[in-house]
């Protein structure tokens, strides 16, 4: 097969009430090694002119570097706090412009309503124990598809407080990670306009970028940790977990659920290629519009979570 020239790979995303995020990395050929090194290797860390742009009055923000996170946010990381907070709302739609090594990579996304006071798309979530591993299990919630077709819903989680039996501390996740088997589901799944369906999600498993396989049932599950006495009988905290639900896009459904696809068959010689879709011009990635609630969670059984969470800057980014 040919050498391909290397392109821009964004992993990016715009919410209301916080900072801009992307991540901008370089394509690898198909058959090149992948080191350690070689991966640290992947971020770009010198794109000079990136810029998202408001389409329906065309404001403009322009993204700086963090190296720190190896991401591109509209703050510097020393002023946090010094983002504009009005410029992600929702409904409206969003161009990324990015301008590197003479090449020009764009892309649009818009930010979906998600729930008004009188009409929330979860009425609750719990924790339920697993019947075949004591002292781990799943959240459960009750959703409400509101009844217009063209809903995608997007599932994420971060243990804000995780107790690691190895290093004996909180070791919480730095990132939310995607629910396993199911992080995004749309209308033509069978829910559209059901009122309080009943579902639960797995904690993710991301070993590069965020949760790690430590503490997890068996090979194909995550799971989230309830409360736990040690061997000198000393209580252990059970996880509280942050809960991300978001409305995304149609381009954003589909990407996620392309990866979600080939996660599933990666190494199955009897599965179908599958490329992955994007919504990148002149490159690989996704650029998504996320219209999200939060819901900040503890492992405990008996007990229903309702309140809506409005977490720190840094709580919420990544």
């Amino acid at each position: 097969m040919p050498d391909n020239k290397a392109k821009v790979v964004v992993e990016g995303y715009i919410q209301p009430n916080y900072p801009i995020v992307i991540q901008l990395t370089s394509s690898k050929g198909y058959f090149d090694e992948i080191t350690e090194n070689e991966l640290m290797d992947v971020f770009l860390s010198d794109v000079t002119d990136i810029k998202v742009i408001r389409n329906s009055d065309k404001e403009v923000k322009n993204l700086v570097f963090n190296e720190i996170f190896r991401v591109y946010s509209e703050f510097d990381i020393n002023s946090p706090l010094l983002f504009d907070s009005t410029f992600a709302q929702f409904g409206e739609s969003y161009s990324l412009e990015i301008i590197y090594n003479g090449d020009t990579i764009t892309a649009n996304t818009n930010i979906p309503y998600i729930e008004t006071p009188a009409e929330q798309v979860i009425d609750s979530v719990w924790f339920v124990e697993d019947e075949l591993y004591p002292g781990f299990g799943d959240f459960y919630f009750s959703y409400n598809d509101p009844d217009t077709m063209g809903n995608n819903i997007m599932l994420e989680s971060k243990r804000v407080y995780h107790y690691n039996l190895d290093s004996e501390k909180n070791i919480p996740d730095w990132k939310f990670v995607k629910a396993q088997w199911g992080a995004v589901r749309n209308d033509f799944e069978g829910f559209n306009g059901l009122k309080h369906f009943e579902t639960y999600f797995d904690r993710g498993i991301d070993g590069v970028s965020g949760a790690t396989s430590e503490g997890k049932r068996r090979e194909e599950f995550g799971n989230f940790n309830m409360s736990s006495i040690d061997s000198i009988g000393n209580t252990i905290p059970a996880d509280t977990v942050l809960i991300r639900l978001s409305m995304i896009d149609e381009a954003s459904f589909n990407f996620w659920r392309d990866t979600e696809y080939q996660e599933q068959t990666n190494g199955n010689p009897f599965a179908e290629p599958i490329n992955l879709s994007h919504n990148i011009n002149g490159g690989f990635g996704i650029w998504e519009g996320k219209g999200s609630i939060y819901i900040k969670v503890i492992a405990q059984e008996d007990t229903s979570f309702t309140i809506r969470h409005n977490p720190e800057i840094f709580e919420a980014l990544f």
